[in-house]
């Protein structure tokens, strides 16, 4: 796992070698070890906000193993009176 910034598009985790070499093909660089420590605890405030939205909208919390991408996209569907996954 490597975090990754990018000047307009802000901060990402990457997991494999393929993914990590094509970020930095465009424009992502890999965060040094001493951003690091501010880097998860923005991830992590992002992540709670993540989970509280979802709350507010679906009335229930998010699945505990959702990911924040999973979360986000759930958020942005057009869909309000479902959660993801039902009909």
């Amino acid at each position: 796992m490597i975090y990754l910034k990018h000047p307009e598009h802000g901060i990402k985790v990457a997991y494999i070698e393929s993914e990590i070499s094509s970020d930095k093909k465009n424009g992502w660089t890999e965060v040094s070890e001493t951003e690091k420590p501010a880097v998860e605890t923005a991830l992590d405030e992002e992540e709670k906000t993540l989970r509280e939205l979802y709350a507010e909208k679906f009335g229930k919390p998010p699945h505990h193993r959702m990911k924040p991408e999973t979360i986000a996209k759930a958020l942005q569907e057009e869909n309000h009176d479902h959660g993801p996954g039902t009909d």
